[in-house]
C-alpha cells in the first residue's frame, strides 16, 4: 500500500465508505518519500464523486 518510506493515513466515519475509497487510494498509492493524509467525510465524498465522473467519461 505504501511506497518506500511512505506514510498513508486515512480516517473515515463510515466503514463501508472507507472500503470503497481505499480501493481507489491504493490504486494511486504513495510514491517514495511521500506522505498522504486523507481525513473527514467531506474529503471522502469529493474523491468518490471525482472517480465516478472520471469513469463515466471513459465509458461513453
Amino acid at each position: 500500500m505504501d511506497g518506500f518510506c511512505g506514510t498513508s493515513v486515512r480516517t473515515r466515519s463510515a466503514l463501508g465508505t472507507q472500503f470503497g475509497v481505499n480501493s481507489v487510494l491504493v490504486a494511486f498509492g504513495d510514491c517514495s518519500h511521500r506522505t498522504f493524509v486523507n481525513t473527514s467525510t467531506a474529503s471522502n465524498t469529493v474523491v468518490t464523486n471525482y472517480v465516478s465522473h472520471f469513469v463515466k467519461l471513459f465509458n461513453e
